[in-house]
């Protein structure tokens, strides 16, 4: 038994930043060298063709650094089980800032996502003849797969180190956001602010970032389908117009119910 190029795509939309040589070794665990080499370029295929048909770099989404949480030397050790940093990481840009300025050693190491998600794909070793025919049968969805990130702790922290503009340094004033997702949304959170429509999208996020708080709300397929519905927006509020509170409740109370049949 083998998954199926749906299952595959599935998998990676649902570990964004996983990276495909770790993504590799938990699909397919105990391959040798030889085996997880053709592996990683079936996958690498089948995600250039991916892109050329639906135009969505998902060997990008795989390997970006996006979906990491920046950790100390210890915490890093600790939570991989491993003695020793990540080659070339660890004694990077934070150890040239002043402490005033929330510098200092071992603190801007980038953690990849350690959770791997399988939503309702089982993997192939744990598979019976029933049960890979039953897996076959989900209709592939073409989920989203941005992080909704605290926005506004991240402007107001940009806004607190100003003049002093180092991704790195307002990182140290967000829970866990890399300076490469700074880098990436602070450009455009001026953008906005020049647009005159910061806050409004500020609002938008809070109110998708509550709802997934919600207890009832922790299936992370659900979670992925109710973002993608507002993706356009949240990437692009200047050319998208604003859905409501009524409308996001809405398309959620319309998902929690499709899901509970």
């Amino acid at each position: 038994m083998k998954y199926s190029d749906e299952e595959l795509i599935r998998l990676v939309i649902l570990n964004p930043g996983f990276g495909i040589d770790r993504f590799l070794k938990v699909i397919y665990p105990g391959s040798d060298a030889d085996k997880r080499g053709r592996n990683r370029y079936y996958l690498t295929q089948l995600l250039i063709e991916y892109k050329e048909e639906y135009d969505d770099d998902l060997y990008e989404l795989i390997q970006s650094t996006e979906y990491s949480t920046t950790v100390t030397e210890a915490e890093y050790l600790r939570i991989t089980g491993k003695n020793r940093l990540p080659r070339g990481r660890g004694r990077g840009t934070g150890s040239r800032l002043s402490r005033a300025q929330g510098g200092g050693y071992h603190n801007f190491i980038e953690l990849s996502p350690q959770n791997f998600q399988w939503g309702e794909i089982l993997p192939v070793q744990e598979r019976t003849e029933h049960s890979n025919f039953d897996n076959e049968k989900f209709r592939l969805r073409m989920y989203s797969n941005i992080k909704l990130r605290n926005f506004r702790k991240m402007w107001e922290a940009y806004q607190l180190v100003l003049p002093i503009e180092s991704p790195t340094l307002v990182s140290k004033y967000l829970d866990g956001d890399s300076p490469n997702a700074v880098n990436k949304w602070v450009p455009k959170m001026l953008e906005y602010s020049d647009n005159n429509i910061l806050e409004e999208w500020f609002e938008v996020i809070e109110t998708l970032r509550v709802i997934e708080k919600n207890n009832h709300f922790l299936d992370k397929e659900i979670m992925i389908v109710f973002r993608g519905t507002f993706e356009e927006y949240v990437k692009d509020p200047i050319n998208n117009e604003k859905p409501s509170k009524e409308d996001i409740f809405w398309v959620f109370n319309q998902l929690m119910d499709e899901f509970d049949r």
